[in-house]
């Protein structure tokens, strides 16, 4: 059997979702409401200022922790420019698309919360070959306080920001997310109704009770050398780690899907993407790849001409 039959053939249980789900989910949105967003918007000097606006982003996420975005604009659009949400990997970032500009998109791309404070003391760390930051097996047994319920308030936050941008389409938002990105991404189009589409690129954090054995991904590593120092809370462990598994919401999605899985890149662990791919009801379609070098395939050539056209077909 080949990789991919062997992959395609991943189904995930989704009977052991935690019966609190709905409700930690209602009370933690409901808690991030209380904290104001103090968006600050800085202009920034671009080599292409002729082309594109670019700013600084800088606002509150959840127990008032500074968040940081990049906003581009493009000024050739006649009417205000659909938007397009950039979420990024674990340990990773993403850069300015020309190709969006090209066609006429605004991007928002946010930089995950407590990553370029753990890059700062890596550099003035002897210890610069460390390869992960640690923060996913930081508070695992007190899922309120969990590294990723922050990143999913996070992402819930640019749509708060983006609502009071009015230079772009507030009506036409789509979300590129990519590893961790991608579930934060269906995380956000579960909670928001002005969502067009999704991009899902390698997503990762769904179907852990399969996944997390098979990555080795930084933050599934990260998981793991912690449950091996505390095999008494294993259990504890992986019941905490069922309320952040997008595993369950995938049946929910009812918007457009493009998703992107290499069945070579073992860090990914590609039985997630598929497995979520199947609960996923309608409107969905995937690319699949077999590069073995590790890096992301959104930035291939055919990942990024398939994004256009995916984005072209749901944002105008």
């Amino acid at each position: 059997m080949s990789d991919f039959d062997e992959y395609f053939q991943t189904s995930a249980d989704t009977s052991t979702i935690p019966h609190r789900f709905d409700q930690f989910w209602k009370d933690s949105i409901t808690y991030l409401k209380q904290f104001p967003l103090n968006l600050k918007i800085s202009r920034k000097k671009s080599k292409l200022f002729n082309k594109y606006n670019e700013f600084e982003l800088s606002f509150d996420g959840v127990d008032k922790y500074p968040l940081r975005a990049s906003l581009f604009i493009p000024l050739k659009a006649n009417v205000k420019p659909p938007m397009v949400i950039r979420f990024p990997d674990y340990m990773s970032e993403v850069k300015f698309s020309p190709e969006l500009y090209e066609q006429g998109y605004a991007q928002m791309i946010l930089e995950l919360r407590g990553q370029r404070e753990a890059l700062a003391l890596l550099e003035q760390s002897e210890e610069k070959q460390k390869e992960s930051f640690g923060y996913f097996s930081e508070n695992m047994l007190d899922p309120e306080k969990y590294y990723m319920r922050k990143l999913y308030l996070d992402a819930m936050r640019c749509l708060d920001v983006i609502r009071l941008i009015k230079e772009v389409d507030k009506n036409k938002i789509s979300i590129w997310g990519t590893g961790i990105g991608s579930a934060m991404a269906v995380f956000l189009q579960h909670n928001a109704d002005r969502i067009s589409s999704i991009v899902l690129d390698e997503p990762t954090f769904v179907y852990l009770e399969l996944t997390q054995n098979v990555s080795k991904a930084a933050y599934a590593e990260e998981i793991n050398e912690y449950i091996k120092k505390n095999k008494l809370n294993r259990k504890k462990i992986k019941e905490n780690l069922a309320y952040f598994d997008v595993i369950y919401l995938a049946s929910k999605i009812n918007i457009p899907v493009l998703m992107f899985i290499n069945i070579e890149k073992r860090s990914v662990a590609p039985q997630g993407g598929f497995a979520m791919f199947h609960r996923i009801p309608e409107n969905k379609d995937m690319v699949i790849f077999t590069e073995i070098e590790e890096s992301s395939v959104s930035s291939s050539s055919k990942a990024i001409t398939e994004t256009i056209r995916f984005f072209n077909e749901t944002l105008k």
